[in-house]
């Protein structure tokens, strides 16, 4: 499985998604109300649709042909469990620079569909911040989306992974020069390692899957 280059090429475009028809929305935007005196004011429709805990990949449309030649999108899975669990700081961080869509919160939300609604965009690149077992999770679900297409008869070449190291061990990360924890890359702040990953050289590495198995001894080779 290739690891290698992100850019936060996407960002912003969420607030003018519909101009520039880089992403469409399929589902329903809701109604704006006006603020009536001494009654609490509510959000946007986009800023309900982006929000985290209501957010359904499921309902956009990615256009990558709209998309220009130099941008270099980026996926970030972000688990808050890992590590010194600082997730949910990282993630307002992600979200400032890059389109809500871009980033996914671990555990709350299943990996799989952000993969299938990024899976054809060109140039695309996964970032995952979090530990080992947020790495095997993710490269897992990037093999089920690959063996999926494969059985629909369709080549789908999965994107370039980087680790971004907030986990327990980091030992993949380690081994690859992304550093050993978040400590790591924390006074770099966001951008300048985010621009780091763009400029990282891919690698491929195997992946193995071992099983162990209890065989019992006969009495007669004792």
């Amino acid at each position: 499985m290739p690891t290698s280059t992100v850019r936060y090429g996407m960002q912003k475009q969420w607030m003018d998604a519909q101009e520039s028809k880089v992403v469409n929305y399929n589902g329903s935007k809701g109604k704006s109300t006006k603020r009536n005196k001494g009654s609490r004011r509510k959000r946007a429709w986009w800023r309900r649709v982006f929000a985290s805990q209501s957010l359904d990949w499921s309902q956009w449309d990615i256009l990558g042909a709209a998309l220009p030649r130099q941008c270099h999108p980026i996926l970030v899975f972000i688990n808050t469990k890992s590590g010194p669990q600082v997730g949910h700081i990282l993630r307002n961080r992600f979200s400032r620079i890059l389109n809500p869509l871009q980033v996914v919160t671990l555990p709350r939300h299943d990996p799989k569909a952000p993969l299938k609604t990024f899976a054809h965009v060109p140039h695309l690149r996964i970032a995952i911040v979090g530990g080992d077992g947020t790495i095997g999770w993710i490269i897992s679900c990037v093999e089920e989306l690959r063996m999926e297409f494969q059985s629909l008869g369709k080549v789908w070449i999965p994107p370039p992974i980087a680790v971004m190291p907030v986990g327990t061990g980091n030992d993949l990360a380690r081994c690859l020069g992304w550093g050993s924890g978040y400590s790591a890359w924390k006074s770099k702040g966001v951008c300048n390692a985010l621009n780091e990953i763009n400029h990282a050289v891919p690698v491929t590495i195997d992946r193995w899957k071992i099983c162990f198995t209890h065989q019992m001894r006969r009495k007669d080779s004792i």
